[in-house]
């Protein structure tokens, strides 16, 4: 859903804001005499705005897919649908124990270290001594 929000926000950009852009480029090319009988001060403030709006737009356009990027590698990840993390098998770092080998606490044990000189808590299943 977030991918197909994404491309259709990226075509409507290229659709309707862009459409400007190419319009500008159009009437310099095909237009020109027209343009050119303009006051010396309307050509250029027609020039001067069409290169700033065509600027804004490609800074625009480049925001908007850097976020796009950033919106799919982070739903990739949180859907498991990148094939890197699906097929390559767990790798255990050596120097940390497995999880079947970690000491058990029970709530009992937490609640007993609630003091300045030995503090424990849990986040998320994990249990930390933050003892300062």
């Amino acid at each position: 859903l977030i991918s197909l929000n994404w491309t259709c926000t990226v075509l409507a950009v290229f659709v309707f804001r862009f459409s400007a852009t190419g319009l500008y480029l159009y009437a310099l090319l095909f237009w020109r005499h027209e343009l050119e009988t303009l006051p010396l001060h309307s050509q250029l403030v027609y020039h001067v705005l069409g290169v700033i709006f065509t600027c804004v737009n490609l800074v625009w356009a480049a925001i908007l897919w850097g976020y796009r990027i950033r919106d799919s590698a982070w739903l990739d990840k949180a859907l498991g649908l990148d094939i890197r993390y699906c097929d390559a098998p767990a790798e255990q770092d050596h120097g940390t124990p497995a999880e079947s080998q970690l000491p058990q606490f029970s709530e009992e044990d937490i609640q007993a270290h609630n003091r300045s000189d030995s503090c424990w808590i849990v986040i998320q299943g994990n249990v930390y001594d933050v003892t300062s």
